[in-house]
């Protein structure tokens, strides 16, 4: 498949980004010697993908609660070892990136890290999301965790 020419756009909009962008992902994952950004056709396909999946649970908490991010995280994605996507609010334009399992994901990353506070992990399969929505309310670093399924 070809890259549409609003995609095209895109990606050179994009490639402004790129270095910003890979900063940041270097920041919310470890041990990714070289990350993999996928192109914007196959994120295209993976974003309309994700538009089918439904809430099914979500929970707030203190940012600096890791472990029990890390826990919902886990329990909702069910898999450590299967390929997993990664959104950020940049994606759209650079392209989702692509790792090997959610031990490539820092659960210690700090408030800073995305500026945007918005982080989406999908499995392989596209049947599970966890959203990671932080922000600053009154004075505290909160973080909301939304479950999201494949809608049947």
């Amino acid at each position: 498949m070809t890259e549409s020419y609003e995609q095209k756009k895109r990606r050179l909009f994009g490639q402004q980004n790129m270095k910003n962008y890979l900063g940041i992902v270097e920041k919310l994952t470890v041990n990714l010697d070289v990350p993999k950004v996928l192109s914007l056709i196959e994120t295209d396909k993976i974003l309309d993908e994700e538009k089918e999946m439904e809430l099914n649970s979500s929970l707030t908490l203190s940012f600096s609660d890791k472990s029990q991010v890390k826990q919902f995280v886990l329990k909702n994605l069910r898999l450590t070892v299967q390929k997993i996507y990664m959104i950020t609010s940049l994606s759209k334009d650079c392209g989702i990136i692509e790792f090997e399992s959610l031990h490539n994901f820092n659960f210690d990353f700090n408030f800073s890290d995305d500026p945007n506070g918005l982080i989406s992990l999908i499995n392989y399969e596209m049947s599970n999301k966890v959203l990671l929505d932080f922000y600053e309310e009154g004075g505290q670093k909160l973080i909301d965790l939304e479950y999201h399924l494949k809608s049947s």
